[in-house]
């Protein structure tokens, strides 16, 4: 699965997509939903977990380093923190380990999401925040 996807970063095809995902990702940065003072709900996962199923883990771990860095340069927040693109790489991975070239079913997507959810937001976010 990994060289596989490592591969992926050779060919011209998959480089185009992955730089669309990018674009796309990019573009819908700023869509989301304000639900409280620091709390909104954005659809961007749904970009990163198809683009993870089609481009494998290597290239999904470069994408998200490359989506936070842009994400960053449109819409500054504060000062950068190389954490939150770790963060961001290991979405990417998550979602690529259980869907790329795999048959995608709930209990993949619910665990993704999971280990998504309870790692990288809940435990990483909160010591990135403190």
């Amino acid at each position: 699965m990994f060289t596989q996807s490592a591969k992926n970063l050779k060919n011209v095809r998959y480089l185009a997509l992955m730089a669309i995902f990018i674009a796309l990702k990019g573009a819908t940065a700023g869509l989301f939903l304000p639900i409280g003072e620091n709390l909104r709900i954005s659809f961007g996962y749904l970009l990163i977990a198809v683009e993870s199923c089609i481009i494998g883990p290597i290239p999904g771990l470069l994408s998200g380093f490359i989506t936070d860095i842009l994400g960053f340069i449109l819409f500054p927040g504060g000062a950068f923190f190389p954490g939150y693109a770790l963060s961001a790489m290991f979405n990417c991975f998550i979602f690529a380990v259980f869907l790329y070239q795999t048959k995608i079913t709930v209990t993949k997507l619910f665990l993704s999401r999971l280990i998504i959810n309870v790692v990288s937001n809940a435990f990483l976010g909160s010591l990135w925040t403190s």
